[in-house]
């Protein structure tokens, strides 16, 4: 269960997602961040009791080498017998492994669900994939068109101060646009679910932030 501040609305997502993904164990937002993730860990949650029991279900599954065979024979039927156990306790820890992912898939999904408002739950839906969650939820947020407008408008508004009495400090400047630019492009920028765009939306975020500096720092 989620208990740091949940999402209230879309156009909170931009500045609620990194406060979510830090209060999030990072074994489990790996779940929300690569789609079809597979944990290379889960296996070592597999305790020596646990493991014995695999291997005595095994064993008993396989018949044992009959006793009237020659020493030649039953040492080829040893082997034999060997690699056959090794197959089926490797089979049967990785359905152990699928039965522990499917856990932890099932713990993501509720976790995120948790952390958002009922009213929002309908944008994640259906709710079986925290990967396919997520990026739905930020593809939501990004079709939200009374949400991009505020944004936009924010950014409108940010002027470069250069002329006195009101000058303002270029730092100071740059601090404040990108605090309100960075959530508009956040909105404008994201791409559909399941889409993997990451070059692509680095580049153009770089175009048209050059483009709002511009309307920024130009003529009033």
């Amino acid at each position: 269960m989620f208990t740091a501040p949940r999402l209230n609305r879309l156009d909170e997502l931009s500045t609620w997602q990194p406060a979510f993904l830090a209060a999030t164990d990072a074994a489990m937002t790996a779940y929300y961040l690569r789609p079809n993730y597979e944990d290379a860990t889960i296996v070592d949650s597999i305790g020596p009791a646990r493991l014995h029991v695999l291997q005595t279900t095994v064993n008993a599954a396989v018949p044992e080498v009959p006793d009237d065979l020659t020493p030649a024979q039953r040492d080829g039927a040893e082997i034999m017998r060997k690699r056959h156990l090794d197959a089926q306790l490797k089979d049967a820890i990785a359905s152990e492994c699928g039965a522990i992912r499917s856990q932890k898939v099932q713990l993501a999904c509720e976790h995120l669900l948790s952390a958002i408002v009922p009213s929002l739950h309908h944008h994640v839906a259906p709710t079986t994939d925290p990967y396919r969650m997520w990026q739905r939820l930020t593809a939501a947020a990004s079709s939200d068109v009374s949400a991009l407008t505020v944004a936009y408008a924010k950014v409108t508004d940010t002027r470069f101060q250069a002329k006195r009495p009101s000058y303002e400090a270029p730092g100071t400047f740059f601090q404040r646009f990108d605090a309100v630019v960075d959530p508009f492009l956040e909105q404008l920028l994201t791409p559909p679910a399941d889409v993997d765009v990451a070059a692509y939306r680095a580049a153009l975020t770089a175009k048209l932030k050059c483009v709002l500096l511009a309307h920024a720092t130009g003529p009033a």
